[in-house]
């Protein structure tokens, strides 16, 4: 409702932030287009319930090679370091608490279902102390 979400898409090139117009993008670089919002990979993942359809960098992933043929889209959960998110809070963002499987999945077909009641997870990397994995996608030149 904020727009925080919206605002927070990133551009990294070579692990560093552009500012500038993307067709100034120099060739053969590695391009990240992330969220920095700690509940991004949540939304990601389809454990957190929003307007839009969940699994974003996955859609567009997909229709990259559609539309530009010379270049690889990959989607990876990757960490980032150092900055601020919409909001001002700090990224990357560590986990306070040990994080929560949601149980919800979410279809293209069937929407939103709950797969299993909400519990804390003992996997070791939603922790507390842990460091946020945020949903990237990653674009390089096709080599062929």
């Amino acid at each position: 409702r904020s727009g925080a979400f919206r605002k927070s898409w990133a551009v990294l090139v070579d692990g560093k932030l552009w500012d500038a117009a993307p067709a100034t993008i120099p060739m053969g670089t590695e391009v990240w287009i992330v969220n920095t919002m700690p509940y991004a990979r949540k939304i990601e993942v389809g454990g957190q319930k929003i307007k839009v359809d969940p699994k974003i960098v996955e859609a567009v992933r997909q229709i990259v090679p559609r539309r530009f043929s010379g270049i690889r889209a990959q989607r990876a959960f990757k960490p980032l370091a150092g900055g601020r998110d919409a909001r001002g809070g700090p990224v990357p963002y560590i986990l306070k608490g040990a994080g929560i499987a949601s149980g919800l999945s979410w279809t293209r077909k069937e929407g939103w279902s709950r797969k299993h009641t909400a519990y804390v997870s003992n996997r070791s990397d939603r922790q507390a102390g842990e460091q946020v994995l945020y949903p990237t996608l990653i674009l390089t030149e096709r080599i062929t």
